[in-house]
């Protein structure tokens, strides 16, 4: 976003971790890496706070504007449940965490890992 003027009037995707900061009536605002943008679009106002991903035409907003950037026309979609399913992922980890322990064991005195016996 150094130079956006080189992305006006071409197709961008933002999908690095953007969050639905607020909702107004014919749009939304989207925060990405420090950034915000405006997203012409309906969203409920229950969604804010969660992962949103956008795509759309990036427009150079107006010079007193807040956002650094507005998106029109733009496909999105709330990623409802992301939260659950990363810490459902944890879930392996530890299991494989537990087995490891099971079968090996720490010898602190010689610094080094030993299967059990």
């Amino acid at each position: 976003m150094s130079n956006a003027a080189s992305f006006e009037g071409q197709e961008i995707r933002i999908g690095d971790e953007p969050v639905l900061e607020s909702v107004e009536a014919d749009s939304f605002i989207v925060r990405s890496r420090g950034y915000r943008f405006r997203v012409a679009g309906n969203v409920s106002q229950t969604d804010v706070g969660r992962f949103i991903y956008v795509r759309g035409v990036f427009r150079l907003p107006e010079s007193r504007a807040a956002e650094d950037g507005l998106v029109d026309p733009a496909e999105h979609y709330v990623a409802r449940g992301r939260h659950a399913k990363i810490w459902l992922s944890v879930i392996p980890v530890v299991w494989v965490g537990v087995l490891l322990l099971r079968h090996f064991r720490i010898n602190t005195h010689q610094m080094s890992i030993e299967p059990r016996t």
